[in-house]
This record gives C-alpha cells, structure tokens and sequence, in this order.
C-alpha cells in the first residue's frame, strides 16, 4: 500500500467494515451515513487500493462502486482443495467493469484469468493441475458453471 494515506482505510475500516463481514453485509453499509448525515462511502478515495472478493457471489454494483472510487477490484475463485486463486479477474477501471457486464451470464463471475486446467462436465467445474492438491487428477468442484464465448467462467450455484 504504497503512496496510499492510510487514514483512509482506517476509516474504510472502522466506518464501513468494523466487524468480520460479508459482501452482502458490506453492501448494506455502503450507502449508511455517519452522525453528521455524511454517507461514509461517499467520500472515500480508494486509489491505489487493491480489493479481492469471492467465496460469496459478488454483484456487479457493488464491482462498480468500488472500482469508481478508484481501487482495484479482483473477483475471485477458489477452493481449499485448488488454491485460494484458481479463477479470478481483475477490474482496474469503470470502462472495463461495463464491458464484463454487457457480456455476462447469468450468475456471478469467477474471472477469465485461469492458473489450472478446466473442463465442464454435466455443468459442473472439473480442475487439476500444479495448484491442486490432486495434482493432474481430474477434482469435481460440484460448481455449476458456465462459461461464455470470451472465456469468462461464471458460477450458477453448488450442487449439494
């Protein structure tokens, strides 16, 4: 976090987050005021920050409003078995989130940049690879996925 004030994540940190949270949680606190009406999001700069999300579904408005106060946002796919960061992409600016929204699937995405090997068999993500630890063993994620013509895998949910 070079050349970035921490004073602001501070306040990201204690205004917004201030307790172990969910995206969906963190949602909500986005558009909350302070004691002085002042919404805490509002006026955060967020430049120069880097933000990963997964393990829950991550919409693209809560994409947007980070990547709009000028972080870096990368959504994210991993397991335990796979590594924490098998599937990922990484949003740098506006113009880019409005173009992986345009084409998007129904469901939340995964990411295009992928670092194992994938098949989907019967909708369901199949991985091996270096970063699995089944090595070059085909693991069925139960992830029903699908993917669209430029290569980004999307999760439509997890068989039981």
């Amino acid at each position: 976090l070079h050349n970035f004030d921490t004073s602001t994540f501070k306040y990201l940190e204690i205004k917004i987050i201030n307790k172990p949270f969910s995206f969906s949680s963190l949602k909500a606190h986005i558009d909350k005021f302070d004691n002085n009406n002042k919404p805490y999001f509002q006026d955060l700069n967020l430049k120069g920050v880097w933000i990963t999300c997964g393990s829950e579904p991550v919409d693209w408005e809560l994409i947007t409003k980070f990547v709009e106060k000028g972080c870096q946002f990368m959504v994210n796919w991993g397991m335990t078995e796979i590594g924490p960061c098998a599937i990922n992409t990484v949003f740098k600016d506006i113009d880019a989130v409005k173009d992986y929204k345009k084409r998007a699937l129904e469901g939340t995405l995964m990411g295009d940049n992928v670092y194992c090997d994938t098949k989907i068999e019967e909708s369901t993500l199949q991985v091996k690879g270096d970063i699995s630890v089944f090595g070059n063993n085909w693991f069925d994620t139960r992830d029903r996925v699908k993917k669209n013509e430029t290569n980004e895998f999307y999760i439509q949910g997890r068989l039981i």
